[in-house]
């Protein structure tokens, strides 16, 4: 994107066009690694962990609550197994979601006639930032804008709610007129219509009936609860302790916005019908709220133990808590057995010292989802259909893949599976080099291919 190729158009991909920016942005820091990803995703988590204190503030009157709180919260996101191996757009759209229910719980709370215009306008920028990073994530934000107008109808408001809809809108436009830009410029509003909205509805969802869309979103849960227990049962306490937090939040919708939100947030991550490991880190906000709980109940019982010694040694509990949290954050990560690797011993950077031998090399990573080799080898590519993406409905995809392999319009080839290849490639490639990469408890054989002068 930011050597010129217009996003949808000229390559293709699933998410919205602000991810890639940002991945933009990134590549300025570090072009041929993710490093530049790394920062943004440290600066993106310091954001969301600063709005989780400030939500922490509302419910508790002690500031020590906070420094026990965030790193305990830290080690759990960080360490679940919806993280995955990080990088994924629910991670950047947390902080968004922390800030977008901080101020919602801090109008219920406050008890205000009329929610701040400005504040309306910032919430609205935060729905359209998340729309432009995956659409289909803002059915959180529909939970408290529901309970908010809900409250202003039932005391008949009507001004205040035509107001809070108004300055929700004009954030929301904002933050897609850069994107309205940058299509017009290019020529592309088709393409970007086409592929963001048409590909990713029609295209890549199950299509399935109400009922058994239901069932699959139990299974999903079910299986979270399993796998992640922590995050849904932690999530799941903080909504009873909200919902029952009726002197803090006195105001009734205030304390069912939480639920509703929740509940259209797990509709919204599902509704699609598929699932993916990340997918559950949409419910990560949640777990502030269960940690809140925690705390409270903890401190309700006051034992003259933790009364007295806690503040007799505190600043020793407190460096034992977080070096106890950072290597239980170190030893859960997970991609723990990756953290010491030099990269010059994975197949990546190996496969690029081969191709960066060729000058201006081209490059295809053929039949499946984009494993890292561009971007250790500085390439851009010159295939619209560069990997094989999830959406396999698509089939233009195999189609052009295939062509750039039969008239041999690239010097590499990368596969990373272990399936035969197709006669077109073995008459126009000759195999360099192959490894087999394991990340977490997923084994793949990757295979660099030379196109035969």
């Amino acid at each position: 994107m930011f050597d010129g190729v217009v996003v949808y158009s000229e390559i293709y991909e699933q998410k919205g066009i602000l991810l890639y920016f940002l991945h933009g942005i990134a590549s300025i820091i570090s072009y041929d690694s993710f490093l530049g990803v790394w920062v943004l995703e440290v600066i993106f988590f310091a954001v969301f962990l600063y709005f989780a204190a400030k939500t922490i503030l509302l419910f508790i009157d002690d500031n020590k609550a906070v420094i026990i709180v965030l790193p305990i919260l830290s080690m759990i996101l960080l360490t679940d197994k919806t993280f995955s191996f990080g990088d994924s757009a629910e991670e950047f759209v947390l902080p968004l979601y922390m800030a977008f229910i901080y101020h919602s719980i801090k109008y219920f709370k406050g008890e205000q006639e009329r929610y701040s215009f400005k504040r309306a306008i910032i919430d609205g920028g935060l729905i359209g930032c998340v729309f432009w990073i995956k659409f289909n994530l803002i059915a959180f934000f529909a939970g408290y804008i529901i309970c908010i107008l809900a409250n202003y109808l039932f005391r008949k408001c009507y001004k205040e709610a035509i107001h809070y809809l108004a300055g929700i809108s004009i954030g929301a436009v904002l933050a897609t007129i850069p994107w309205i830009i940058y299509f017009l410029v290019t020529d592309s509003i088709y393409d970007w219509i086409y592929y963001y909205f048409y590909a990713n509805t029609a295209l890549y969802t199950v299509k399935t009936t109400t009922i058994d869309l239901l069932f699959f979103i139990k299974n999903i849960y079910l299986y979270l609860l399993e796998t992640s227990g922590q995050i849904i049962v932690l999530g799941v306490v903080g909504i009873i302790f909200v919902m029952l937090s009726n002197k803090k939040i006195k105001n009734v919708f205030g304390r069912w916005g939480i639920v509703v939100t929740y509940f259209l947030t797990v509709i919204g991550v599902w509704i699609g019908g598929i699932n993916h490991a990340y997918y559950g880190f949409a419910l990560a906000v949640f777990v502030t709220f269960g940690l809140i709980a925690c705390y409270n109940g903890v401190k309700s019982v006051n034992s003259e133990f933790i009364s007295k010694k806690t503040k007799k040694h505190e600043t020793v509990f407190l460096v034992i808590l977080y070096l106890g949290i950072a290597a239980a954050t170190y030893w859960g990560a997970n991609a723990h057995n990756m953290m010491w690797v030099d990269k010059n011993e994975i197949a990546q950077y190996q496969f690029a010292e081969i191709i960066n031998k060729t000058e201006d090399a081209t490059l295809l990573n053929y039949g499946s989802l984009d494993g890292g080799f561009y971007t250790a080898a500085g390439i851009v590519p010159n295939c619209k259909y560069f990997c094989m993406t999830n959406n396999t409905e698509l089939t233009e995809m195999k189609k052009v893949q295939d062509e750039f392999v039969k008239e041999a319009k690239v010097d590499y080839v990368v596969t990373c599976n272990d399936d035969p290849i197709p006669k077109f490639l073995a008459d126009n490639y000759k195999l360099v080099i192959e490894k087999t990469e394991t990340y977490g408890t997923a084994s793949s054989i990757y295979r660099l291919y030379e196109r035969i002068e």
